[in-house]
């Protein structure tokens, strides 16, 4: 029998801070009206289904405070060293803090990188992240049951970063002790639907020797959302054999495991060039195909 709850956890990708000129402080804003919208649109369409009605309820998950203490100490050194050097026009400071196109660029790469690569006290930065994650669906088997049904949306840097994190919970399974003392959600074995977009986890593959990020994550369905124009963005059914056999062109069931959908995120302003990659999570295709997928498993 189904449980008759779902918790749908949306992880964001790399957010850029933006100063806010009333509290005089650097803030995320932009995920945070994406988030918006994207509950939003979610819970109207879902509230309209008669068998969807008030079983969904939706998260958001994030991971960047781990890392923002050690990317504000990168951009001290950097400062630092920059001191005397002379600035560009499309470097120098024109808030207090960091802003502009150097913080842009500073954020991008830098939180791959840290994430990827940064060990604190000889551990990984990765491992942290999960035990986060880990703690977040603890409190929410508190809150919901141990069995509720889960669905994972996750953006960018977050679709590799949720990627791993479940990776972790499906190895853990196997540990007697991970097993005794975790509740179903908590071990993973509740996902039902992993849903991913502007998902760079092709390239991390190919940059990094680490098996783990060569092979599938066991869900019932996986659907990856890509704009062509996103070049962040991949398809990830061709990464190799282990994905090749489990995408939607290799399975002749009517439910394959990992589909590939092209969608053209952002509209017409912005979905012909990069600035396509920040506009999934609005994305009413997208929504509708999360909402159909709820429809069909409460059927």
């Amino acid at each position: 029998m189904k449980n008759e709850k779902t918790l749908i956890l949306v992880t964001h990708g790399v957010m850029i801070k933006e100063f806010n000129q009333d509290t005089n402080s650097l803030e995320y804003t932009y995920f945070d009206k994406e988030f918006t919208k994207c509950k939003t649109r979610l819970l109207n369409r879902v509230n309209k289904i008669e068998n969807l009605k008030n079983k969904v309820i939706v998260k958001d998950i994030t991971w960047s405070e781990f890392m923002d203490p050690i990317l504000e100490k990168m951009k001290e050194k950097y400062e630092m060293g920059a001191k005397n050097q002379k600035k560009s026009f499309l470097f120098k400071k024109s808030v207090p803090g960091w802003s502009g196109v150097k913080s842009f660029l500073f954020d991008c790469f830098g939180y791959p990188i840290m994430y990827l690569l940064y060990k604190e006290n000889n551990k990984p930065l990765f491992e942290k992240v999960n035990e986060k994650f880990l703690d977040e669906l603890k409190r929410h088997a508190a809150e919901l049951g141990g069995n509720v049904n889960l669905v994972i949306f996750a953006h960018s840097l977050g679709a590799i970063i949720t990627y791993y994190f479940l990776s972790y919970l499906q190895e853990s399974r196997n540990i007697a002790s991970f097993k005794e003392t975790k509740t179903p959600l908590e071990r993973g074995e509740t996902l039902r639907f992993l849903y991913t977009s502007g998902n760079p986890l092709p390239l991390v593959t190919v940059l990094l020797s680490n098996p783990k990020f060569g092979k599938p994550i066991e869900v019932n369905k996986w659907v990856n959302f890509y704009n062509k124009n996103d070049y962040l963005a991949y398809p990830i059914g061709v990464i190799n054999e282990e994905y090749a056999k489990r995408s939607e062109n290799a399975r002749k069931n009517t439910y394959p495991m990992i589909i590939d959908k092209e969608v053209f995120s952002g509209g017409i302003l912005r979905g012909w060039g990069p600035m396509s990659h920040a506009c999934y999570f609005s994305d009413k295709k997208i929504i509708r195909t999360i909402v159909e997928d709820l429809q069909k498993f409460y059927a």
